[in-house]
């Protein structure tokens, strides 16, 4: 029980992570955000990278909802997306959870 705790709360983090993330980019740029230019560009690898891991999960969302309502995928792979959403914001809260826990060491 107490491992599924641990989950949730990891899953909690990365949802509040990547939903701060993702809005802020959202006002900042005036866009919808997605896996598109000017989010996700070659030329600007490392800045592309960076975005796609803290705001990924709701690009990804975004993504399969537009895609959805455009009759591009079917319900199946709607809900993997979903799935995939849900995994990768639980990761995400994992190495945010671990990073606030080093953050002291690193730091001090």
């Amino acid at each position: 029980m107490q491992s599924f705790s641990l989950l949730a709360y990891a899953f909690a983090v990365g949802l509040t992570f990547c939903g701060l993330a993702g809005s802020t980019i959202e006002l900042i740029v005036g866009q919808r955000l997605g896996f598109r230019p000017p989010f996700v560009m070659p030329g600007r690898f490392g800045s592309s990278l960076a975005l796609t891991m803290a705001a990924g999960p709701f690009m990804l969302t975004n993504e399969a909802i537009a895609a959805r309502r455009a009759g591009a995928i079917d319900r199946s792979a709607f809900l993997l997306c979903g799935v995939a959403a849900i995994i990768w914001a639980t990761a995400l809260g994992i190495v945010a959870v671990e990073l606030a826990l080093l953050a002291p060491v690193l730091l001090g």
